[in-house]
């Protein structure tokens, strides 16, 4: 049966012949680490009553804490953040628009306020309003946090469980004076939810009471209630590891005074201890395997309850040791773990009953692990229940083989890694790929049909065009040959009378004249000179006996037949027109003066045969033409014009009389030179 791999053969080849097969139909395994953008607003409740459910407030801390905990995991996760703040009551208080969330600035601008009441909708519509304004949301998560320690509170009257139930749903008040009375906070929920906005709700105190009501608007999970504000550093922390996509974290705690050690797996890339502590009072220390007392990236200050430190590519083969001294305090650690990056060969198109290899190795960031302590196995889902050890085949990469696929279908291989024959932690996504039947052409896809066609027209009209190539060079070459006999047949000594040398464009010409007889040729040439030499005598004998008008035509007729007859001997004719005019210029009739000059320039007109060229030339260069220089400075201008290098080139070859003629072959002599070189330089390029 058919297949598309033997039926590309022809197109292959040809691709080959051309010299584009290069690893075609092959993809090359490339994993790219992508960074995401993630836009957090933190919306602050600034209500009286956070005087008694938050007298420390330790809600600004926690926020500075979230901020600073993104801000120090920002390159383990791979995200680019961006944050903005809000103080809220019944108003809005200090606002920070969202901008980028580096260096910790942004953290330490966070400040207490109090303001009266407590109106969810402002913050909302502020939060809608700079994620409409400032966030792309084809490319940026969008996080909003509030959190809050109380029920919705317009005035100094206190709402009833009817009224907050209106209130929710956007059912207008009659107690609402405010100027938000015309904003419905489901609709503004609505609005924040068809912006793919993530609104989670962070409540202690009173509004915990309003569980329901928000659990209405927003998923359950999204909706946190705590007892305690010591509380809200913790769920923060959490909330960051969960934005920022970070393995599950190492939890400790420690109630007392102690001296700890940690050991960590091999290989991480990066590591994060976050320190949330009972109290300010308590100090910590953090020391290295190589007994370096590290200093933290961000906290560790008296008024601050947490302490982070950052490392890159962490030492593992002897415990961290961490001293605390004070009442204690909980330990984190968030990790980037090694990567198993594998891909296959054949890359695509497997059939059945083919041998399937698969490549892997480990990566600690960007660098390939090489250690003899490291072991890889894989196995197929599904159709497997015993991993299988890849092989080692150098520098740090490894392979297997699955033999001989008998069902066709989807498969998914899985990669463990394994270090002293314990697991290691690594990411690791699925190698996926399908096994198929022999595939019949009825079966192929339009555009894979378009583009087998299209190499197949390519094809011919490449050797079309290779052997009309051919066939034309062959002839050429017999022409030319053609040619070079028929030239041959021309006796010695008439060579330059019949003009042997020509030009490429005359050679058809010259093919068709050849099949004329010699004598037939020679005859009509003998005849047309005859006649013109007959003007010319019949003139010199007008200017004997004084008829100088008569003459003149005569030689000026003379000069006409010799442009119809100059194709039959051009070295010839360029002679004789240059006897012509001489004997005009020498003979002159000083009322007729301006119509000879007006004759000559006649003869430049057009397309200008370089015998003529040089016939006029040579009266230039060694004769006062019409006695004026200006004129003679025109006609020069004219024949340099007409043929360009070619004609100073023949001009400087000419003996030269008159001083004018002399001054003007220098000058050409010159351009000539520099064509010359120009000519030289073009042939190397």
């Amino acid at each position: 049966m058919l297949t598309k791999q033997n039926f590309f053969i022809l197109p292959s080849i040809l691709l080959l012949l051309l010299g584009g097969y290069k690893n075609y139909g092959q993809k090359t395994n490339s994993i790219t680490n992508s960074i995401e953008s993630i836009d957090i607003i933190l919306l602050i409740d600034c209500s009286p009553s956070t005087k008694y459910t938050d007298p420390y407030n330790l809600r600004i801390s926690a926020a500075r804490y979230l901020l600073d905990y993104l801000n120090s995991t920002a390159e383990i996760a791979a995200v680019n953040y961006r944050a903005g703040v809000a103080n809220f009551g019944n108003e809005l208080g200090e606002i920070i628009p969202l901008k980028p969330l580096l260096g910790g600035e942004l953290s330490k601008s966070i400040h207490k306020e109090v303001i009266p009441f407590t109106d969810f909708r402002p913050p909302l519509e502020f939060a809608r309003n700079e994620f409409r304004e400032n966030s792309d949301r084809s490319y940026n998560r969008q996080i909003l946090i509030l959190f809050t320690d109380g029920s919705p509170q317009l005035t100094n009257k206190i709402l009833s469980i009817d009224e907050k139930k209106q209130y929710f749903s956007g059912e207008e008040l009659e107690t609402d004076s405010t100027r938000y009375r015309t904003q419905k906070l489901n609709l503004i929920v609505q609005e924040l939810k068809e912006m793919t906005v993530e609104l989670i709700v962070i409540a202690i105190g009173d509004a915990s009471k309003d569980a329901q009501l928000w659990q209405d608007l927003i998923p359950k999970k999204n909706y946190i209630s705590i007892s305690r504000i010591s509380e809200l550093t913790e769920v923060y922390h959490k909330l960051g590891a969960k934005i920022s996509k970070l393995s599950t974290p190492t939890t400790k705690k420690y109630e007392n005074e102690l001296l700890d050690k940690v050991l960590i797996q091999p290989y991480l890339v990066k590591i994060v201890f976050t320190f949330l502590k009972n109290n300010k009072s308590v100090q910590i220390d953090l020391y290295s395997p190589l007994g370096e007392c590290l200093e933290p990236i961000s906290g560790g200050t008296p008024e601050d309850l947490y302490e982070i430190y950052y490392v890159h590519e962490p030492e593992w083969e002897k415990p961290w040791q961490i001293k605390i001294m004070g009442d204690g305090a909980k330990l984190e650690i968030n990790q980037l773990l090694p990567k198993i990056e594998s891909w296959r060969k054949p890359s695509e198109n497997i059939q059945l009953g083919e041998t399937v290899t698969v490549f892997a190795r480990l990566k600690r960031g960007k660098k390939v692990v090489v250690d003899s302590k490291l072991q890889l196995k894989a196995k197929i889902n599904d159709i497997m229940k015993e991993w299988k050890v890849l092989n080692n085949i150098g520098e740090g990469k490894y392979q297997v083989k699955f033999e001989k696929l008998k069902q066709s279908g989807n498969y998914a291989s899985q990669i463990k890694a394994f270090f002293n024959n314990k697991p290691l932690e690594a990411d690791f996504s699925e190698l996926k790929f399908e096994v198929h039947e022999t595939i019949p052409v009825g079966k192929w896809s339009i555009f894979e049909i378009i583009i087998f066609v299209l190499l197949i027209i390519f094809m011919v009209a490449f050797f079309y065009t290779f052997y009309r190539y051919k066939i034309f060079k062959k002839d050429k070459v017999d022409t030319k040959a053609q040619i070079e006999e028929d030239d041959s047949k021309v006796p010695k000594g008439e060579e330059k009378q019949y003009g042997k040398a020509q030009t490429a464009e005359d050679e058809d010409s010259q093919v068709i004249k050849t099949h004329q007889t010699e004598s037939t040729l020679l005859e009509d040439q003998k005849n047309e000179f005859e006649k013109i030499i007959a003007l010319k005598e019949e003139g010199l004998a007008l200017f004997e006996s004084n008829n100088k008008k008569a003459a003149i035509e005569k030689f000026q007729l003379a000069i006409e037949s010799l442009n119809e007859y100059s194709s039959l001997g051009e070295t010839y004719a360029s002679k004789e027109l240059e006897a012509l005019i001489q004997i005009i210029i020498e003979k002159p009739l000083e009322e007729d003066l301006e119509k000879q000059r007006e004759f000559i320039y006649r003869q430049l007109q057009d397309d200008v045969p370089m015998w003529k060229i040089m016939g006029i030339a040579r009266v230039l260069f060694n004769r006062w033409l019409c006695r004026s220089d200006y004129i003679q400075d025109e006609l020069f201008e004219i024949c340099s014009q007409s043929k360009g290098l070619d004609v100073i080139e023949e001009i400087s070859k000419i003996e030269i009389i008159s001083d004018w003629g002399k001054k003007k072959v220098e000058q050409g002599k010159k351009i000539v030179n520099l064509a010359q070189s120009y000519k030289k330089l073009r042939k190397k390029i």
